[in-house]
């Protein structure tokens, strides 16, 4: 009889033990997989538009989110927005994408102006500009000429650099010239003046260069 006893308590041990480890399986089989992390870009105050991000340090940080939760583009480094300007601004706690960066189109002709450098427009006719052989890239020099008194001709600027001609700030390979009314260049603020004063008093003609004559 003891011996009987012994073994039912072992089998009741054994089918209970077996039982709560199924039971512990099941259980850990229906419980989710922890989700994959990724690192991304949080602001770390108020970032406001067009303003250059020398140092993203001083304006974002990094942040382990899940990935579900990542915006899509997200950005995942300082380098990534580092010289870079915002479309929009950004509130504290917001993640950053490609999306809120400002591409070239959005930045528009002031975005390709050096620092220091400003955009003026001239007016030009057919043959003031090269018969629409100026283009947008072109490098020229600047004529004027003075018909009051004694006619005179002078170079007054050289290696010019040619922004846009109308309203088309990007050469189209297909098009070989633009037949325009204005030519927009970079100047210094110093050289926009000295434009400025020549076209009130005389005819300005462009003078293309050839390329890569600095």
């Amino acid at each position: 009889p003891k011996t009987m006893i012994l073994m039912v308590v072992a089998v009741g041990c054994g089918l209970g033990a077996s039982f709560m480890t199924s039971r512990y399986l099941a259980q850990q089989s229906r419980q989710p997989a922890e989700e994959a992390k990724v690192t991304v870009l949080v602001a770390k105050q108020k970032v406001s538009p067009w303003v250059l991000i020398k140092e993203p340090e001083q304006y974002f940080e990094l942040k382990e989110i899940p990935e579900s939760a990542a915006p899509k583009r997200a950005l995942k480094g300082f380098d990534e927005v580092r010289n870079q300007r915002l479309s929009k601004s950004l509130s504290e706690e917001s993640y950053i994408s490609q999306d809120d960066l400002l591409s070239k189109e959005q930045a528009g002709l002031s975005g390709s102006l050096k620092p220091g450098q400003r955009a003026i427009a001239l007016k030009v006719t057919i043959d003031a500009s090269v018969a629409g052989f100026v283009l947008p890239s072109s490098r020229v020099d600047v004529v004027s000429t003075l018909r009051n008194g004694d006619p005179v001709a002078q170079i007054i600027l050289q290696d010019m650099e040619v922004l846009a001609v109308d309203n088309t700030a990007t050469r189209d390979p297909s098009q070989p010239n633009i037949v325009g009314t204005t030519v927009t260049i970079a100047a210094k603020p110093e050289e926009v003046q000295r434009l400025a004063l020549a076209s009130s008093q005389g005819e300005l003609r462009m003078v293309l260069r050839p390329l890569g004559d600095n």
